[in-house]
């Protein structure tokens, strides 16, 4: 066991450097390979109870997915006047249906809010590289010849779209993507990188770029409550990496060590009620909410 004495700096005004260290620095005890923290008493015991008041978020029935990485976006996202363009161009009804039904709506991260998000009216052409369903049913890639019109689009960045690395079967193709059906579940999505939580539930079909995740399974408006609440943005930049004003990295790895609490009602959340829910005391409380104004 190892020790060394840490100080938290959150942007106060230090006078003088030598005081302020003598008064805030802390003992902390690690081992070599393993990361600390810098807690004081009060945060440390908090943190605890946090994470003896639940299970970790990436141990329940929930699946977590990035979004759909294109290889060259100016391709395959159109806004709704390019659509229109596009499916004016179909020889038939048939074809002008069978076009639409790929061509879905799509969220790229800066749509996606703190508890809600907002369509910018793009959408992806979802030329997929084939998948198996959950029945065991395989579905075909998408041929581009059956998609005369979607072709002449995606012809025009022809020399884009074969030299790209992240391509699938042919160069119209979207790379393997295993779990397409997701999208059209249930979910919970949220931006990678963020100065605050963006978790939004939503049960609508739509798509998100590769700059988002999404999570399945057992989710709900109340567990997104608590992704967003201000006890979790307070236990998230104590365990997670930040990037500087940027914000959070708000990636797989980090977000399935949320401790959640277990029985989780299918309904809103109020700040007061996570806090309850997690047994923590006004001291703790308004521990919480100084840190985190401290830190705007």
């Amino acid at each position: 066991m190892h020790q060394l004495k840490a100080v938290a700096y959150r942007g106060a005004k230090i006078n003088q450097l030598s005081n302020y260290i003598d008064r805030n620095s802390i003992n902390i005890d690690f081992r070599l390979g393993q990361s600390w923290t810098i807690f004081d008493d009060i945060g440390r015991k908090i943190k605890e109870k946090i994470e003896i008041s639940g299970i970790h978020l990436g141990k329940l029935k929930i699946k977590m997915c990035r979004g759909i990485l294109t290889g060259y976006n100016d391709a395959f996202i159109i806004d709704s006047v390019g659509r229109v363009k596009i499916l004016d161009k179909c020889s038939s009804d048939t074809e002008r249906t069978k076009t639409a039904s790929i061509m879905r709506p799509v969220l790229r991260g800066r749509n996606i809010n703190r508890g809600s998000y907002n369509w910018g009216g793009e959408y992806l052409i979802v030329t997929h590289n084939g998948y198996t369903t959950e029945d065991g049913d395989h579905i075909a890639p998408v041929d581009i010849n059956e998609y005369p019109a979607l072709k002449k689009h995606l012809d025009i960045y022809f020399e884009q779209l074969s030299t790209r690395t992240d391509k699938g079967k042919t160069p119209y193709n979207l790379r393997n993507c295993a779990y397409m059906e997701d999208f059209q579940k249930s979910k919970i999505i949220w931006k990678m990188i963020s100065s605050t939580p963006s978790f939004a539930y939503t049960d609508e079909d739509i798509l998100i770029l590769n700059t988002s995740f999404m999570m399945t399974g057992d989710v709900s408006t109340g567990l997104a409550d608590i992704l967003n609440s201000k006890l979790i943005e307070w236990y998230f930049s104590e365990i997670a990496t930040s990037i500087g004003e940027t914000g959070m990295l708000y990636i797989k790895s980090s977000v399935e060590n949320i401790p959640i609490q277990y029985n989780i009602e299918n309904r809103r959340y109020s700040e007061d009620e996570i806090f309850k829910l997690y047994g923590l005391n006004n001291d703790e409380i308004s521990y919480i909410l100084d840190s985190l104004s401290n830190n705007c």
